[in-house]
Order: C-alpha cells, then structure tokens, then sequence
C-alpha cells in the first residue's frame, strides 16, 4: 500500500510545484491528489492565491501575513530571538510578500501581527492537521503509518529561502514518526 505523504510548498515557486502535482494527477486520474496525499502551501503574499480547478482544489492555503513588520521585528529583537534580523530599516519596503528577501520569509513565520495572528501558531496548526488527515489513513500497514514528507519552493526567493530550514526543523518536531523528509 501507498505511504502517508505530504508535500509543503513554500511561496510562489511552492505553489506552482504543486500546483502542477495536483495538475498532473486529475490529467491522469480526474481527481486532485491520491487519499494518501495531504498539499499544504505557506505564502507571504496574500494575493497569491490558488489557482481554479475542475474538481475541488486539494490545496490548502496558509497565509504568513508582514502586515506589521516592523512591529515583528521589534518584538523578535526585544525578546532576544532577533539578532539575525537586519536593522528594520533595510527590510520595511520589501514589497509584495517578503520581496525576495530572506530575512522577511522567516520573520513572516516567527512573527505575529493584529490582523492574522501569530503566524507561527497558524503554521503548527495547519501542519499538525495536515499530519491528522494522513496518519489516519488505513496503508494496509497495521499500526505503522509513518509519512514521508515533502517540502518544495526556492532558494532565490524570500518566502522559501527564508523558512526552508525553520519548516525542516519545525517539521522533524511535529511529526515524531516521520519516515523521511526531503
């Protein structure tokens, strides 16, 4: 039987990956993704969206909101878990998203702002419940559902090269028996 898998996109180039999984799969099949299968997509830019599907689109969508940036890096510098923050000056016009700059990828993950959140608490979440959609899954297997896990974006980007090694980590922790993550 198929093994537990999830894939995480990180930012646009994430989300295209997945995109085109998901693409790939309904050409082949004329459904989204296989029961075994759980997409979750993390984004800085709350513009991009999904794209439209023939059947119900599989993936889900987690917004890392900058609205406050330089709140976010104040709070993260005052608390001591900012030092490797440049000054805000250098990263408060960004743009659209983390604007291609690392440092705005993984402060949208650690940050929280008034309008979304804590960002970081959204991500556990999300990961926590794609994990619960998959570990339930019946592989034929017995009890032993171990998932292997994907985490897909780009390194010349803001968003992906600046929580790619935070969400490896972060996921490693969430899920104890995570069979292999590339």
């Amino acid at each position: 039987m198929a093994t537990p898998t999830i894939i995480i996109g990180i930012g646009s180039s994430g989300l295209y990956t997945l995109e085109n999984v998901q693409r790939f799969y309904y050409e082949t099949y004329k459904k989204n993704k296989p029961d075994h299968v759980e997409y979750l997509y993390l984004e800085t830019n709350k513009d991009n969206l999904v794209g439209v599907t023939p059947v119900k689109n599989e993936i889900r969508r987690v917004y890392i909101s900058l609205a406050e940036m330089a709140k976010m890096v104040k709070e993260l510098k005052e608390s001591g878990c900012g030092d490797w923050l440049p000054p805000a000056n250098q990263i408060l016009d960004a743009g659209i998203g983390a604007g291609n700059i690392r440092s705005c990828g993984r402060l949208a993950l650690w940050g929280t702002n008034s309008a979304d959140g804590d960002n970081f608490r959204n991500v556990i979440e999300a990961i926590k419940e794609t994990y619960s959609r998959v570990d339930k899954i019946d592989t034929g297997k017995g009890t032993s559902n171990k998932p292997t896990v994907f985490i897909t974006g780009t390194l010349t980007g803001g968003t992906g090269s600046g929580i790619f090694i935070d969400m490896a980590y972060l996921v490693r922790h969430l899920i104890y028996d995570v069979k292999e993550l590339f």
